[in-house]
């Protein structure tokens, strides 16, 4: 017969370790999901990069808006992380950055546009995007600057 130490029944990196703390399972399973709110224009970019993004981070929830005013609007909560386009219809990109971090100050926001120029750059950082990448790059480095932001 085979018996458990409390030492084996309490070691979290045991592969049955979950059937032990099922408390604590159910209360992890409690914090919200990763929030990342995309704000772009184009309804077929936003659906392409929300399949890339639920592919490589399963466990997050894409938030949409076709424009600033809508995220602004319409999207309540706690968001983790703003992908942001610049050229948007109405309030652009850089000129409504502002009114994104004071909706979720504590959200970083990543700029993500096909104009990549370096005086482009240097403006959003500027506005306070807390960095910036180009729709250009291959999905892998956008999944990636999410995660790092």
């Amino acid at each position: 017969m085979l018996v458990k130490t409390s030492q084996q029944v309490n070691d979290p990196f045991r592969p049955d370790a979950a059937r032990y703390h099922g408390g604590l399972m159910r209360a992890m399973s409690l914090l919200p999901a990763y929030r990342v709110l995309l704000v772009d224009d184009h309804a077929m970019f936003r659906t392409g990069l929300k399949m890339v993004i639920s592919t490589a981070m399963p466990d997050t929830e894409i938030l949409e808006a076709g424009s600033l005013e809508a995220a602004l609007n319409s999207v309540a909560g706690d968001v983790h992380v703003l992908l942001l386009d610049i050229m948007l219809k109405g309030l652009n990109g850089l000129e409504g950055l502002a009114l994104l971090k004071r909706k979720w100050p504590l959200a970083p926001v990543l700029v993500l546009s096909s104009q990549d120029e370096p005086g482009t750059v240097r403006l959003a950082l500027s506005r306070g995007a807390a960095g910036f990448v180009s729709k250009a790059e291959p999905a892998e480095k956008i999944v990636g600057a999410i995660q790092l932001a």
